[in-house]
């Protein structure tokens, strides 16, 4: 039960960030943005660069082109760009069949008119509002004036994330479900969701309707790493910075599988499961070690997976790692309360001889 509390205490300061927000997570090489993690439909210049890069091995780009969609409609203009930068018939032809008109028709839409400018100008503001409540107040606009756009997933994920900002768990999760109505491959949902569903204040009922909120996290972290083993290596990035990237981006669902394994370690009928708490010691580390900054709350929790393990030297680490990234702060204060704790379990050092 002890353990159930320090995990939600550390909830309420992770749900106050928003999970782009307190990791500044960049999908290319340029900086940090909502938009990539949104993955947000490939733009004509996007696609162009991507075929010039690829041109030798033109289907490695066919799982960001699938996973995203392309933001424009194929035009004899884009085509004509398009072969002059190395793209097939067949490539073209793909493409064409991912722009927003073959997207509504695919999906039993009536297939209405190009995407207006207004539209995109409205979805970019969307991208671009810091203000939490006011974003949440444009992605509603933005529904009920565009309710079959193809960026509509996309707001929905804008949204959610907004809420988490103003650590409303229960409509973070409305709307990153809603996001992922509209497209099941939306990374920055996909992680939302994810990150949220293991929660304490979220993690109510009985064992079994918790296991099932677990498994369905679960399901929800495993896609989105599949989705981040597939990000294209952007034109002119090294294979360092590409794996440096995307380890980046992996640390927010390797954080959110530590901590989903540390729930179910903690629902052991006899004391913490060992099996459970090792997978969440695996992936805690994964977190960590995966962020050029890692986030102090996953080493704190990190900590209390080697406290349960009763790896107390360990644990200490941990605890002085969180309390060092997080100074002022409440969970640098329960940081070093811990430690403080730890150093009486740890055996005495034998006296010297005379």
């Amino acid at each position: 039960m002890k353990q159930t509390l320090r995990l939600a205490l550390v909830a309420g300061m992770l749900l106050a960030g928003g999970v782009a927000a307190r990791r500044g997570f960049a999908l290319g090489p340029q900086g940090s943005t909502l938009a990539g993690l949104a993955q947000t439909p490939l733009t004509e210049k996007q696609v162009i660069t991507l075929v010039k890069h690829h041109k030798k091995h033109l289907s490695q780009i066919m799982p960001s082109l699938n996973a995203r969609g392309v933001a424009f409609d194929m035009t004899p203009a884009i085509q004509k760009a398009l072969k002059k930068a190395g793209a097939t018939p067949e490539l073209i032809t793909a493409i064409q069949n991912l722009g927003p008109s073959a997207r509504a028709a695919q999906a039993h839409k009536p297939a209405g008119p190009t995407v207006s400018p207004a539209e995109i100008q409205a979805f970019q503001a969307i991208e671009h509002e810091l203000d939490p409540d006011q974003q949440i107040k444009m992605v509603n606009a933005f529904a009920a004036q565009y309710p079959k756009s193809p960026y509509l997933t996309f707001a929905y994920a804008f949204e959610a994330n907004a809420y988490q900002e103003k650590n409303d768990a229960d409509d973070t999760v409305k709307y990153g479900e809603m996001s992922l109505k509209l497209n099941p491959r939306n990374l920055l949902a996909l992680m939302i969701v994810g990150s949220i569903l293991p929660e304490p204040q979220e993690l109510q009922g009985s064992d079994v309707q918790k296991t099932q909120r677990l498994n369905e996290a679960e399901k929800l972290d495993q896609e989105a790493l599949q989705i981040i083993n597939q990000l294209p290596q952007e034109p002119n990035e090294t294979d360092v910075a590409y794996g440096k990237r995307k380890a980046a981006i992996a640390s927010g669902v390797y954080a959110s599988l530590g901590l989903i394994h540390f729930q179910r370690a903690e629902m052991g009928l006899t004391g913490p499961d060992p099996q459970e708490l090792a997978k969440a010691e695996k992936n805690y580390l994964s977190a960590v070690s995966g962020e050029p900054t890692p986030n102090p709350a996953d080493y704190y929790r990190l900590g209390e997976v080697y406290a349960a393990e009763n790896k107390t030297s360990q644990a200490i680490d941990a605890f002085t790692k969180a309390a060092a990234a997080a100074p002022g702060s409440p969970l640098q204060a329960m940081a070093q309360h811990q430690i403080k704790q730890l150093e009486t379990l740890k055996p005495a050092s034998p006296a010297a001889k005379p």
